[in-house]
C-alpha cells in the first residue's frame, strides 16, 4: 500500500510539473502575441498620425488659397473631407464675426 501511495505521489508531482511547464509555455506564447499586437498598434497609430497630419496640411493649404502641390496628391475622399472641413471652418468664422459684432453692441 505504501509503495502504491509513493507511486501516486510521484505521479502527482510529475503531473504538477508538467502542468506548470505547459502554463509557462502558454504564458510565453501569449506574451509574445501581445507584444506583437502592441507593436502593430503603435505602427498603425504612427501611420494614422502621419495621415492626419498630411490631411490637415492639405486643408490649411486649401484654406490659405494655396494650390495643392503635385507631390501631395489628394484622393476623392480626401478632397470631399477637405471641402467639408473648409465649409465648416468658414461657417465657424462667420459665427465668430457675428458674435463679435453682437458683443460690441
Amino acid at each position: 500500500l505504501q509503495k502504491k501511495l509513493d507511486e501516486v505521489k510521484r505521479s502527482k508531482i510529475d503531473l504538477e510539473n508538467q502542468l506548470e511547464q505547459e502554463q509557462e509555455c502558454i504564458t510565453n506564447k501569449l506574451q509574445k502575441q501581445l507584444e506583437k499586437v502592441i507593436a502593430e498598434k503603435h505602427e498603425l497609430e504612427k501611420v494614422l498620425e502621419e495621415n492626419a497630419s498630411n490631411l490637415m496640411e492639405k486643408l490649411l493649404e486649401r484654406l490659405r488659397g494655396e494650390p495643392l502641390q503635385a507631390s501631395k496628391s489628394v484622393s476623392v475622399a480626401e478632397e470631399k473631407l477637405i471641402a467639408r472641413m473648409a465649409r465648416e471652418i468658414d461657417s465657424l468664422r462667420l459665427k465668430q464675426k457675428q458674435l463679435e459684432v453682437h458683443v460690441e453692441d
